[in-house]
């Protein structure tokens, strides 16, 4: 796997989130009052679960294990009828789940940005202090008592 591979979709995510939690800052009466701010808010959580299927996807990642709650969303919304959308529901995963989400998709994004950058080279150890290498000194050990190399 290329690191890096899953940042678009990652950034897709956090933009539809981001997108979610503005109008969430609306309130519940903009959103009782607009049948089309509700179908905004359920397409942009379709557009959350695609991403974060086609990136568990790109990362060879089990289906949803990261993020079971909003492909389970995304499922839903797609694949049942209209009529069977619950205003209830789709109001209480945008106030309790959007914003907590967001902070997990950027601290995943964060942690996939990291894995992209390589790892700097191990400096090789000249023979006068290779001994270094070989006794590390103290140091604590499973049981929390002090040790030696």
């Amino acid at each position: 796997m290329t690191p890096g591979v899953g940042l678009a979709e990652l950034e897709q995510a956090i933009e539809a989130v981001d997108t979610i939690i503005k109008l969430r800052n609306d309130g519940r009466a903009s959103f009782d009052a607009s049948a089309d701010r509700r179908w905004a808010l359920a397409f942009l959580w379709v557009n959350v679960g695609s991403a974060l299927k086609q990136f568990c996807r790109l990362r060879g990642i089990e289906q949803g294990s990261p993020f079971p709650g909003p492909i389970r969303m995304r499922d839903r919304l797609c694949y049942r009828a209209p009529s069977t959308v619950s205003s209830r529901i789709l109001w209480d995963t945008c106030v309790y789940d959007a914003g907590p989400l967001a902070v997990l998709l950027r601290a995943s994004k964060l942690l996939s940005v990291e894995s992209a950058v390589p790892a700097p080279q191990q400096v090789q150890k000249s023979p006068a202090n290779a001994w270094k290498a070989k006794r590390p000194g103290p140091f604590l050990n499973w049981r929390g008592t002090m040790t030696t190399g």
